[in-house]
């Protein structure tokens, strides 16, 4: 989640640099936020504490339904041509999550 965030290159460059400060020692999670934010020019301390620090993690449930004749409906809307065979939330899996998105 953290690379989804800073951006690929920025996470990376600041993962061998850790590694380059910290390799074979004892460090904390703080000092590898510091490194992080270095790299990112971004305060990243609301991201470590939602995500290390807080207890739990979204839990998301909802159904989806294609309307062939309108090809859309608020609440939240993705046109296409056809009917999908599935709808999956986070592919790629970016965010810590548990989801629940089946057909109605």
């Amino acid at each position: 989640m953290l690379r989804g965030y800073v951006g690929t290159d920025v996470f990376w460059e600041g993962i061998r640099d850790y590694y380059r400060l910290y390799r074979d020692r004892n460090t904390t999670t703080a000092e590898f936020r510091h490194v992080m934010e270095r790299h990112s020019g971004r305060d990243l301390t609301w991201f470590f504490d939602q995500w290390l620090v807080r207890a739990g993690h979204p839990v998301l449930e909802g159904t989806w339904r294609y309307d062939a004749s309108a090809k859309r409906r608020q609440t939240f809307t993705i046109a296409a041509d056809r009917a999908p065979a599935s709808v999956r939330l986070d592919p790629n899996t970016w965010i810590l999550m548990e989801a629940t998105f089946l057909p109605k």
